[in-house]
């Protein structure tokens, strides 16, 4: 009877370590996603836009992941798509993480609908500088969106200050 008591304990703990080593590891993301549209923008956008839009943004190991897909027609040709914070909706705020230089095939085509980004950024391997992708401490842009004080903007030839908008908030 003992053998079995041990065999039974030792089969229970093989299984329990296989389970562990097939459990989703997802604990170290972050998934977030905004949803764009010219209500949310400030100031509101001229032309009568009706395009929407939706930001999915992953964060594994410190590298974010973005998406940015506009539905329906944006009022004229994209020009660039930044994260910006820290604001609260209604509020406007300094860019923190510039898409464009991932956009220069999507402004080059004039695009105005679809995917417009969608792109991978290393936080750690960018540098930080005011004019530059990352335009604050990563721990910072990270602080913002846990706290839902970022939004994803979309910019275009007619609205320069900003077409469609969406407040960033954990998935």
């Amino acid at each position: 009877m003992r053998k079995l008591n041990v065999r039974s304990a030792v089969v229970l703990f093989l299984l329990s370590a296989v389970m562990a080593g097939c459990s989703d590891d997802d604990d170290d993301d972050e998934d977030y996603e905004a949803n764009l549209t010219a209500a949310q923008e400030v100031p509101a956008p001229t032309g009568s836009p009706t395009a929407t839009g939706d930001a999915d943004i992953v964060l594994e190991d410190r590298v974010l992941t973005v998406s940015v897909v506009v539905s329906g027609n944006l009022t004229s040709d994209v020009t660039m798509a930044h994260i910006h914070g820290p604001a609260d909706p209604g509020e406007i705020a300094g860019v923190i993480l510039d898409f464009v230089p991932s956009m220069t095939a999507v402004i080059a085509a004039g695009a105005r609908t679809g995917t417009i980004v969608s792109a991978s950024f290393d936080l750690d391997d960018l540098t930080v500088s005011p004019t530059g992708i990352l335009r604050v401490d990563p721990d910072l842009l990270i602080e913002y969106l846990n706290t839902g004080r970022a939004y994803v903007n979309v910019h275009t030839a007619n609205n320069t200050a900003g077409e469609i908008r969406g407040q960033i908030s954990r998935h």
